[in-house]
């Protein structure tokens, strides 16, 4: 828990000194229902840096800063006015990327503007705005990237740079923040073209990496398609009002033109990686390729923390994927909770063999308790999590992306 002094003492501090006054006040690791606090996140970097100590690069996809970072700065610091808040908020992100660095001196290190992080607002980032502008140099060290990547960060929240040792993988970072039903520019700016001009940079880079025969990974905070937590907490509200109960995670207009930009980009674009619903889940686009959310370490949705590797061939592809977690506070540390190839007996996790698992999932019992189980972190005694009651609206989520298609299978009456 933040306290007046402690909030005090790190706004007057440069984010050097943080981890010494930090230190000063020690606390136990975040228990459900909370965000990472200091120790929570430190105890994750120790984690990720036992598990994987020479990364090709690490990846973060979004939400540095706490849910409701705003208020409880203000509920927590004797100046909170903007500037005090604004200050912050650099200092914060400073300190994080010292922490990041300080744990993976060599690799580079990809971070993704997710909804909460700005100093405007939720959902509110906009280009060239006070968080982008302040973290773009961070942002452009962080990822070796320099000033071409730090001046994409500011005008785009995104970037875009080769993979290590891989001549023919790209990797794009997309801020998909603009793209949600939530999104309100903050700042005193207006929105209207935001979308827009990421999609067509966005499309630039794309049409450029696959000029060069190269393939993609994309990296964002928020997925498209349909929202199936929102969506079934809607239709616990009116049961008999199925259609309209759904939830899409992006406006209309933004998910018909990713969706045409992942139709043209087929053979370019293989993987997808996100963050956002904190969950350990998947998403199989008709047009190809995987979508693969990452969990993170907050427990505050009741799940377990944790964090996925990738091993990746000379050639770019996507050998294996691991899920590591930990129980908040537990005394023995992060351990493995699944390999994928040995837990589903499915070999190399692209778009076939998802779409074998996900059959499996529907067919199967005992493979979707697993999977029900995996979405939590194996932290299933939680409000809102997936049960064999409400499992059909997830499970149409991963392979119905639009309303219509997700509509004839989720209000379609039959089981999953």
């Amino acid at each position: 828990m933040a306290t007046l002094s402690l909030v005090d003492a790190l706004s007057g501090a440069e984010a050097s000194d943080w981890p010494g006054i930090l230190a000063r006040t020690p606390a136990a690791p975040s228990p459900y229902g909370s965000d990472s606090n200091w120790a929570s996140i430190s105890e994750a970097l120790a984690g990720l840096k036992a598990t994987a100590p020479t990364p090709d690069l690490v990846i973060l996809p979004g939400d540095f800063l706490a849910h409701d970072f705003r208020r409880r700065f203000d509920q927590s610091a004797r100046d909170h006015g903007d500037a005090a808040y604004e200050h912050f908020v650099q200092t914060t992100m400073q300190f994080l990327g010292l922490e990041l660095r300080r744990s993976f001196p060599q690799a580079p290190i990809l971070t993704t503007l997710g909804n909460n992080d700005d100093d405007c607002g939720d959902y509110a980032s906009v280009p060239d705005d006070p968080f982008l502008t302040g973290t773009a140099g961070l942002v452009g060290e962080l990822a070796h990237g320099g000033g071409t990547i730090a001046a994409d960060w500011r005008d785009h929240g995104g970037y875009a740079l080769p993979y290590p040792g891989i001549s023919t993988l790209r990797v794009v970072v997309l801020n998909t923040v603009v793209f949600s039903t939530h999104y309100q520019a903050g700042c005193g700016r207006t929105s209207a073209d935001v979308a827009s001009g990421t999609l067509h940079w966005l499309d630039t880079e794309l049409s450029q990496a696959q000029l060069a025969h190269q393939k993609v990974w994309l990296v964002y905070h928020i997925p498209p398609g349909i929202d199936g937590y929102s969506t079934n907490r809607q239709r616990d509200k009116n049961p008999a009002q199925c259609a309209a109960s759904i939830r899409g995670f992006w406006n209309n207009d933004a998910e018909t033109a990713f969706e045409s930009l992942m139709t043209k980009y087929a053979d370019t674009i293989t993987l997808s990686l996100t963050g956002h619903t904190h969950m350990d889940e998947f998403r199989l686009p008709p047009s190809g390729g995987v979508v693969l959310g990452t969990p993170g370490i907050s427990p505050i949705f009741g799940k377990n923390p944790g964090f996925r590797t990738l091993s990746v061939a000379p050639d770019g592809t996507i050998e294996d994927t691991s899920l590591y977690d930990q129980v908040p506070g537990a005394t023995d540390g992060w351990h493995l909770e699944y390999d994928f190839d040995l837990v589903w007996g499915v070999q190399r996790p692209d778009h076939t063999a998802f779409q074998t698992l996900l059959d499996r999932i529907r067919q199967n019992g005992d493979d979707r308790s697993r999977w029900m189980r995996f979405y939590s972190v194996s932290h299933t005694d939680r409000s809102g999590a997936i049960t064999e009651k409400n499992s059909a609206a997830y499970l149409c989520a991963i392979d119905h992306w639009t309303v219509a298609a997700y509509r004839s299978c989720y209000c379609s009456g039959e089981t999953p």
